[in-house]
């Protein structure tokens, strides 16, 4: 359970999670470092009580939640997904870096050699 804002929705889901309703505040003066002009979220507490009561009251709902919940994390967060987006990050880095190499090779003039370190 959790409010529906900010970076908890990169795993939390109405799906596999109990979302709060929420309406954003500005943060107040010095209530945290670097806090002017943000804001948080401030949770609807009489719908967060609704969502205890319905999963408590809807066991089988609550456990198919939790569940999907587990099932989400592994698939979308665990060391194999996780591994599959930086390997797919380092190819794209990759090409890039090749293709600028080929555009840099082809402004060089034809006559002119490109410097190299000796070995």
């Amino acid at each position: 359970m959790a409010t529906g804002w900010s970076g908890n929705l990169d795993y939390m889901t109405p799906e596999n999670s109990l979302l709060v309703n929420h309406r954003l505040v500005a943060v107040g003066a010095d209530a945290y470092p670097h806090g002017e002009g943000q804001v948080w979220a401030e949770a609807d507490v009489g719908h967060a009580v609704d969502l205890l009561e319905a999963a408590v009251t809807d066991r089988a709902r609550a456990r198919t939640m939790a569940a999907r919940g587990r099932l989400d994390i592994r698939l979308g967060h665990g060391y194999r997904a996780v591994g599959v987006r930086i390997m797919n990050r380092v190819a794209q880095i990759s090409d890039a870096l090749a293709a600028k190499a080929v555009a840099g090779a082809k402004k060089e003039s034809p006559g002119r050699k490109r410097a190299s370190v000796a070995a």
